[in-house]
């Protein structure tokens, strides 16, 4: 049996602050292939902005992003791709091209997800936010251009059936050697799913082994 090469990416040395309000201090996240990362925090405490650092979309002074060990400034140009928690999928662009825009073809959508088949030849503000969200998560993960998926609020509107796929898609494709970065509200989703677990509480980053970490340091009751 072939064995996967395991590749990286770390961020240290950030810091984040909107006038007076620090948002980010001292983080340190390593995200690896073959496995699913998980990154939980209240709303406003700098989840998406960390993603964004880490996918080269959002510059800061202070921080340090590295792959393999190598320092880069935009990690997009790595094989990092990114699904923000907004649509990204411009709404007039029916649903078979912007599987194009990816290198992908329907197959592989509708084997996942056989419900969309109606809607290939519509435009993207023709589905539901829920299904919208799916064409998004998954073009980002099914990209042949892709080392690294970072997925923000991918459960976000999803049905529980589609959301279910979506977990198990994220796990086959980290299997399959790819390394996943995901963060969302629906924190018992991402738990489900993540190997790793970080956590942006009032101090830096912490790493979390359990739900009983996350009681710990506040996040849960």
């Amino acid at each position: 049996m072939q064995t996967l090469v395991t590749h990286t990416i770390e961020v240290d040395g950030v810091h984040l602050s909107f006038g007076d309000r620090h948002v980010l201090q001292s983080v340190y996240m390593k995200v690896a292939t073959g496995r699913v990362t998980g990154l939980l925090g209240r709303n406003g405490s700098g989840k998406s902005c960390l993603m964004r650092i880490v996918h080269g979309s959002l510059a800061v002074p202070d921080s340090s992003v590295r792959i393999d060990g190598g320092w880069v400034r935009r990690a997009y140009q790595h094989g990092v791709t990114y699904a923000p928690q907004y649509g990204f999928v411009p709404s007039g662009r029916l649903v078979r091209n912007a599987l194009r825009d990816y290198g992908l073809g329907a197959g592989g959508l509708l084997e996942w997800f056989p419900a969309m088949e109606p809607y290939l030849s519509s435009p993207a503000a023709a589905l539901s936010g829920g299904e919208r969200r799916v064409l998004e998560v998954f073009v980002v993960l099914a990209s042949p251009l892709s080392r690294f998926c970072l997925l923000d609020e991918p459960f976000s509107q999803v049905s529980p059936l589609h959301a279910g796929v979506l977990k198990t898609m994220i796990c086959d494709t980290a299997r399959a050697g790819k390394g996943i970065l995901v963060s969302d509200h629906l924190y018992r989703d991402v738990c489900d799913i993540a190997d790793d677990l970080y956590l942006i509480a009032a101090r830096p980053v912490r790493p979390v082994a359990s739900l009983d970490d996350l009681q710990k340091y506040g996040y849960v009751k």
